[in-house]
């Protein structure tokens, strides 16, 4: 859900779309972390603030990236500054079409040449 800070969310949402072969990985998250907690304010100086905060990265919220990719830093819930977007979903059946929509020509702001509708869609409880 696309904000502009806390508690501004409207109606306006955008799918991300990240290979699970660019996901970085865990390891990467925890070491992150732990260089943030060393010294935050430094961290952030040098590296930004859209890190996540691995206390609060569950088993199952991890497996989830690992299985089908995305960009966890993105989730305000569990970024370091409690910035960032409201993650409600995840694409785990379909992708052939968000692939599709990511392959639209855009203009050069990336704003699609014609208007991509979403006709339908459905929110189903991961079974996984």
């Amino acid at each position: 859900m696309a904000n502009s800070g806390k508690d501004t969310n409207g109606s306006q949402f955008f799918i991300d779309q990240a290979p699970v072969s660019a996901f970085p990985g865990w390891d990467n998250f925890q070491r992150a972390y732990d260089a943030y907690r060393q010294n935050p304010e430094a961290f952030v100086a040098q590296y930004g603030s859209e890190w996540i905060n691995m206390d609060k990265a569950s088993q199952s919220y991890q497996k989830a990236y690992e299985k089908y990719g995305g960009n966890p830093y993105l989730d305000g819930y569990y970024n370091i500054a409690q910035k960032g977007h409201t993650v409600f979903g995840q694409v785990f059946d379909g992708m052939d079409v968000v692939d599709k929509i990511a392959s639209a020509a855009t203009n050069d702001k990336g704003k699609p040449n014609e208007n991509i509708i979403i006709q339908r869609a459905e929110i189903k409880k991961y079974e996984g």
